[in-house]
């Protein structure tokens, strides 16, 4: 008794003194991070500083450049800068870091002003910049008899404009008042007249705000933002350090006199029996908690890990998972749902239970493991059969219902176990469209993988490299048989100069978020490739590109920039893609139809299983016939009545303009016109080239 007494006194005292040191070390911990956190923090201050004038600069050398990036990089401080004023407790007793921080607010707010001014003057300066030089060119298509001094005179201007542009040198704006008095003192009438003042206009804008932009982009550039940050870390981390050193010591006296306490309590206990056979029953069960799944008591994950290698030679593994598990969560609840695993776990521990060394695990949420000893007379795939016959003639009856599971199992029978075994579950659950599969290299799994990841590569090295190329379909009218359009398609040149399809890369590019930019650089490409003609021209858009705010921003400006070249663009949305929001889509399709002129094509009609429900909702200009219903439109007599009812569709719902692709042949091409599709596309009249022709 009196050995008991001590005991709890001692842990009393231990669990006073633990509470203490845990809380303290605790608050050291928390502190740590909270002022690691406050250090991320102004490290991200400085790296979008960095960004910041980076984004200047680029928008002070080049002509065209977006300043949606710099507006995200401010509006980026400024929620770094809010996310430390909600957490203010953490610079609390800090003085001079909360000095220093306001003084790095007030600098910033000040480069913000200025940013604004220089956007303004950047847009002025880059405007003249361009229209001088288009002016000049103008004036040598109008004029016949050509002023020879005016004309050095205006080139004069025009080369110092550019070197000023490119060079920020003041003093070399200064060098052209000679010329622009000598062109202020010419007379000339009518367009020349014009020209004349256009010209002087874009000059005077120039001279007159030049100084200012520049002096604004040196402030920008000037100020020692980052020099702040920098005396800010520097002066919380020595602040830091200090209050943790405060800290740490307190902990680790506390530490001292628990584990001491801890000391007396194991003395005592070793000298009281009873106490160390409570003792041993305690470790046991946190051993057993460790090892067995809580729902199914089957030895769980960890315990496989453990053991498996111990009680297996040469072992085979049958990982068994129910099939659309998460709809009977989702139908019945996940009460019924841990039901189910608990009487699956039981039909399992039944069907090994008359076999000698074999375990059943519970390995996932709703994976099981069978384990066994791989036998010269044991028939792994007819076992399987028999477990998954067996399961799948149970019912699982839980109070009123009724439920049958069935499932799919995985075989390996090589290290490492369950990563092959799920890598066939995975295989079977894609498409293989069976209950069972071994796992043998000849299933090509890791060579997927390894494809996968080649082709991901290359297209981000296609993408730094800036090889992703457009090729140009021509479109012929199948009246008059004139080509009158084009259709851009995406092209990688790999590093060894091989011209890589679509095919080969567009999956890789939509699981890894790459699509887009491969979108963006198709549209700036195809844009800059016909501003210099009359043509129509097509380019694919994806209802992901359509729904993505930052590529229907780059569209759009894309679009202001390239003025008037909306009224020959035609952007064909992919038939085969769901879509889920119409309204969406309804609104891009109206805003650029109306803003810009541009015409929109229904790609791959015919494809899917929704594209009657699309023509009716949105807006489409063109329909595109899927090639699947061209290609044997000669011969087939089936995709001649489709394509018939088609055109007789299109008709009667608004006289859509119709295009058949996959022209491969001249009978194809007659049978086309006859049936009055009103434009071809296909290797026939032309294939992809990277050429306008």
């Amino acid at each position: 008794m009196q050995v008991r007494f001590k005991i709890y006194l001692t842990l009393i005292f231990a669990t006073i003194i633990g509470a203490l040191f845990f809380y303290f070390s605790d608050h050291v911990k928390r502190l740590t991070e909270t002022n690691l956190l406050f250090i991320k923090k102004v490290t991200q201050l400085e790296k979008l500083e960095r960004q910041l004038n980076e984004e200047i600069l680029k928008n002070s050398f080049f002509l065209y450049q977006n300043y949606d990036k710099t507006r995200v990089i401010l509006q980026d401080i400024e929620n770094v800068l809010e996310e430390i004023h909600k957490e203010s407790g953490i610079i609390q007793g800090h003085e001079r870091t909360v000095v220093r921080l306001t003084d790095y607010e007030l600098s910033f707010r000040a480069k913000e002003l200025d940013i604004q001014k220089f956007s303004t003057l950047n847009s002025i300066i880059k405007n003249s910049s361009t229209y001088i030089p288009s002016l000049v060119l103008k004036y040598n298509e109008v004029v016949k008899n050509t002023d020879t001094s005016y004309l050095e005179d205006i080139l004069k201007v025009t080369s110092m404009v550019a070197l000023v542009r490119s060079s920020h040198d003041k003093d070399v704006l200064a060098s052209i008042n000679e010329a622009v008095e000598r062109i202020k003192k010419q007379e000339f009438t009518g367009e020349i007249a014009f020209f004349n003042k256009s010209f002087l206009s874009h000059v005077g804008i120039y001279q007159q705000y030049f100084y200012r932009y520049s002096q604004t982009l040196e402030r920008i550039l000037g100020r020692d933002t980052t020099g702040i940050l920098e005396e800010i870390k520097g002066s919380f981390i020595t602040e830091h350090d200090d209050e943790v050193d405060r800290f740490t010591i307190t902990s680790l006296f506390f530490l001292f006199s628990f584990l001491l306490a801890i000391g007396f309590v194991v003395y005592f206990l070793l000298n009281t029996d009873k106490e160390n056979l409570k003792l041993l029953a305690l470790q046991e069960e946190l051993r057993e908690g460790a090892t067995k799944d809580h729902l199914t008591k089957l030895p769980n994950r960890f315990a496989y890990e453990q053991e498996h290698r111990k009680l297996f030679k040469k072992p085979i593994l049958l990982l068994v998972n129910i099939d659309g598990f998460k709809h009977i969560n989702d139908f019945y609840g996940i009460k019924v749902g841990d039901y189910v695993l608990k009487q699956l776990a039981l039909f399992l521990t039944d069907i090994m239970k008359d076999m000698k060394g074999t375990r059943v695990y519970r390995l996932g949420a709703d994976d099981f493991g069978l384990m066994l000893e791989i036998d010269p007379k044991f028939d792994a795939i007819e076992f399987t059969k028999l477990v998954i016959l067996k399961i799948e003639n149970e019912i699982i009856r839980y109070q009123n219902y009724e439920i049958n599971i069935t499932v799919s199992v995985g075989i390996s029978q090589e290290e490492p176990f369950i990563e092959k075994a799920d890598m066939v579950l995975k295989h079977i659950k894609v498409g293989a469209r069976k209950k069972y599969l071994e796992y043998k290299e000849e299933l090509d799994l890791y060579q997927n993988i390894q494809d996968n990841l080649h082709y991901l590569s290359v297209l981000r090295g296609a993408i730094d490299r800036d090889d992703i190329v457009p090729y140009f379909q021509p479109i012929y009218n199948n009246v008059t048989g004139q080509r009158e359009k084009y259709e851009c398609l995406a092209r990688i040149i790999d590093e060894q100069g091989n011209v890589l399809s679509p095919f080969v890369f567009l999956e890789a590019a939509k699981k890894s978020k790459l699509y887009g930019e491969i979108t963006k650089i198709m549209v700036l490409k195809s844009f800059i490739a016909f501003g210099a003609t009359d043509y129509e021209f097509s380019i694919n858009l994806s209802i992901e590109d359509i729904i993505d705010l930052e590529i229907n921003d780059f569209i759009f400006e894309m679009l202001d920039n390239f003025e008037g070249i909306g009224e020959r663009v035609i952007f064909e949305i992919l038939e085969s893609e769901g879509i889920s929001n119409y309204s969406t889509v309804n609104e891009f399709i109206r805003k650029i139809k109306e803003e810009y002129g541009c015409k929109f094509a229904l790609d791959d009609f015919g494809a899917g299983y929704s594209n009657f429900e699309h023509i009716l909702k949105l807006d489409f200009d063109y329909l595109k016939i899927d090639a699947s219903l061209i290609k044997n439109i000669d011969t087939d007599r089936n995709s001649e009545i489709i394509v018939e009812t088609i055109v007789d569709f299109s008709h009667k719902i608004g006289n859509k303009k119709l295009t058949a692709e996959f022209v491969h042949s001249k009978a194809v091409y007659d049978k086309v016109k006859k049936l009055g599709i009103d434009f071809s596309q296909g290797y026939y009249l032309g294939k992809p080239d990277p050429e306008i022709s």
